[in-house]
């Protein structure tokens, strides 16, 4: 049973890998795009927006990305089909109600935001124009874990990673006059928009036609009482990554935020192996947790951390020796992010060498010692990103940010080995 686990795992992770690689390269091709058209405040404004894009899918989807995983690994069995229906369409009348009454309280206060937060007008239109692609960006978020879940993994990474990026590209190649940022915003609209509904129609052809057995399994309420402690977990992992962005904002201005943003980005690019094999992870962990199946559980995980350590050090090297070079091709006005991309690197590389612990928790029912985990790293996050970007700039800020992914990982190891008894390295 292993053997197939172990080669469906291999063969999974190198799929999404190259999608996902794909993805990045052409994620990477339109940072630059933006580096170069737009310099650094294009860039930083950019970040602003899509970052408060991904905030609002977190908050919006109430947890339901993460969650759908694990109900879909429960039911696994054939006659379990209507439940995964059931599933899909309850959990999108729920995302359907928070997105609205969120993207309601965006536009309405996004004058507010951008004035007393970021201290900015200029985002007062790009607030507005996120406020309505959020909605569609969660449908979204929710579309692609759905499928990931019934194992569809390549479609999902290319409707989550690919198609984004690759369709502004083209849009921008084709109107080389584009030159606003706030036009690129509204490109970003577009695409999203387009993408949820092509993934949704693909769902909906796929479920259309299951029909309803006599007893149903599935409650709305237990679906709550999981999802919420996972968006929880969720928005505050996020925010430990990219609460830096905002601060630097608040505190010094949007230039920096450019120059960090793409140190941020660059260093993301280690991860890629360990999201690669948590995408097609989290399904398996699922079923093989609530098999009681452990042993083959606990030989998965440690494999698998093997595999990400093994091809992500050489990733970690490539960013930390050749920083420079790197930034200075992309855009020499960058350059001076050289070494907040090294502190930076060093953190996703911890990131990726501790493991799958995040989803590993979150799949086996240990979602609310993960939400008190993340939730204080988030405080602590918060707190050292005021004090050392007010004293040390933007490598405060990724002092600040190595330090929590750090101390993060480490604690989420030690509660998987008290918790789970597997010893992930």
């Amino acid at each position: 049973m292993y053997k197939g686990n172990d080669k469906e795992i291999v063969k999974g992770s190198i799929l999404t890998m190259f999608l996902k690689g794909i993805g990045i390269l052409v994620g990477y091709f339109f940072t630059i795009i933006i580096s170069r058209r737009f310099g650094p405040i294009g860039l930083g404004t950019y970040s602003i927006a899509y970052s408060t894009l991904i905030l609002f899918g977190l908050i919006a989807s109430l947890g339901l990305n993460t969650s759908i995983l694990r109900f879909i690994g429960q039911f696994s069995r054939p006659e379990e089909l209507f439940e995964r229906k059931r599933l899909y369409f309850n959990s999108l009348w729920l995302i359907f109600i928070s997105s609205i009454f969120l993207s309601f309280f965006l536009y309405i206060f996004s004058e507010e935001i951008a004035m007393y937060v970021f201290d900015d007008k200029s985002y007062i239109k790009a607030l507005q124009i996120v406020s309505v692609m959020a909605p569609f960006f969660t449908l979204n978020l929710i579309n692609v874990e759905y499928l990931r879940g019934l194992k569809k993994v390549g479609l999902s990474e290319i409707f989550r990673t690919v198609l984004i990026p690759l369709l502004c590209i083209s849009v921008l190649i084709l109107f080389p006059n584009i030159n606003e940022v706030q036009v690129l915003i509204y490109v970003l609209a577009g695409v999203i928009m387009s993408i949820s509904l092509a993934s949704f129609i693909y769902i909906y052809i796929r479920l259309k036609n299951i029909s309803k057995p006599i007893i149903q399994k599935l409650k709305i309420s237990d679906l709550i009482k999981t999802s919420i402690p996972m968006m929880f977990i969720a928005l505050s992992s996020y925010i430990i990554q990219n609460i830096s962005i905002y601060v630097i904002q608040i505190v010094l201005s949007t230039y920096e935020v450019g120059i960090f943003a793409l140190a941020l980005k660059l260093s993301l690019f280690i991860s890629v192996v360990l999201i690669g094999v948590n995408t097609v992870l989290a399904p398996k962990i699922s079923e093989l947790f609530w098999a009681k199946d452990f042993e083959q559980l606990s030989k998965m995980i440690s494999k698998s951390t093997k595999f990400i350590c093994f091809l992500s050090f050489p990733l970690f090297l490539i960013l930390a020796f050749f920083s420079e070079p790197i930034i200075t091709f992309i855009n020499s006005e960058f350059v001076s992010g050289k070494y907040v991309l090294v502190i930076l690197a060093t953190g996703q590389l911890i990131n990726a060498c501790c493991g799958p612990v995040g989803i590993l928790l979150n799949m086996t029912g240990n979602q609310y010692i993960l939400m008190k985990v993340t939730l204080l790293i988030l405080v602590l996050a918060i707190i050292l990103n005021f004090l050392f970007v007010s004293v040390f700039g933007i490598l405060g800020a990724a002092y600040a940010t190595c330090l929590c992914v750090a101390l993060k990982n480490i604690l989420l190891l030690v509660i998987v080995k008290r918790k789970l008894n597997i010893n992930i390295l």
